[in-house]
């Protein structure tokens, strides 16, 4: 089967409401959308509910993979630990509101990693995840002190060994983290949730980048082909999404910017 695209909202960050995001992402042409928590949150603070949004997801013809995002729970210290559970229940409620499966988890920020208590504590949300109907999807990300590739990640996942265990995927981050192409045989296609798709800057230093500096597909230097060959082989057929924060693509029109992204993953994942 052939690749799915989403959009991840990131890449056209400055349009002001999440209804207008949603917009955009349908009328340019993907089959996804990957929102953000913080655009939920506005909306609802604006007076907007969760309905009025999976109405705009229905009307779009957008699945919704994930929600983005949950981040800095695993080295919390015990009193913020707590917080973050009832965060991870309100995001998680979020989620299932308007029909999305995940909510990306991110990593430990730690200099020290404590992987038996992260993966203690991913079973807690994994057990929340499992009585509202959104589940965390593991994420790691090369700009945090150690938690920077996926064989790092899935130490978390070994050790809490829970079937339901799924992994976001990012091409920059495989590079940025030191890591190669043959870093995705270390999943099944069963591990993947999604594949962030991006690029870096040609010449660039992996390890010294930022995540706006990040580039559109094919724009830069990635072995992003050799990538979806890997994923193909496995037999993963399931979303792309492109995701970038860099604030020069955000001075272009959102929705020709966000056809251009389409246009540009398309080159490179069809064969």
């Amino acid at each position: 089967m052939p690749f799915r695209y989403c959009l991840n909202t990131s890449t056209i960050k400055p349009v002001p409401t999440i209804l207008e995001k949603i917009r955009i992402a349908g009328a340019a042409g993907y089959d996804a959308v990957e929102l953000w928590c913080d655009d939920i949150t506005a909306h609802a603070q604006g007076g907007g509910t969760l309905r009025d949004i999976r109405l705009a997801l229905d009307d779009a013809g957008l699945e919704r993979p994930d929600l983005v995002h949950f981040p800095r729970w695993m080295d919390a210290d015990e009193t913020t630990w707590r917080e973050k559970l009832a965060e991870a229940r309100t995001k998680m409620e979020q989620g299932a509101a308007i029909g999305a499966p995940r909510i990306i988890a991110g990593p430990s920020w730690s200099e020290n990693p404590d992987y038996d208590l992260d993966a203690e504590r991913y079973s807690k949300i994994m057990e929340l995840g499992q009585k509202i109907g959104c589940l965390p999807a593991l994420e790691y990300l090369s700009i945090c002190p150690k938690m920077t590739t996926l064989a790092s990640l899935l130490e978390v996942a070994r050790r809490a060994n829970h079937p339901d265990t799924k992994v976001i995927v990012d091409s920059f981050h495989i590079w940025n983290g030191g890591g190669s192409v043959d870093d995705i045989d270390l999943l099944s296609a069963g591990q993947i949730q999604i594949f962030h798709i991006n690029d870096a800057p040609r010449g660039a230093e992996a390890g010294k980048l930022a995540d706006a500096d990040r580039v559109m597909p094919g724009e830069g230097m990635l072995p992003l082909r050799a990538m979806l060959d890997k994923l193909r082989a496995k037999g993963w057929s399931g979303f792309l999404s492109l995701e970038l924060f860099n604030a020069e693509y955000w001075k272009e029109d959102p929705l020709a910017l966000a056809r251009r992204g389409l246009e540009a993953v398309k080159e490179i994942a069809e064969l």
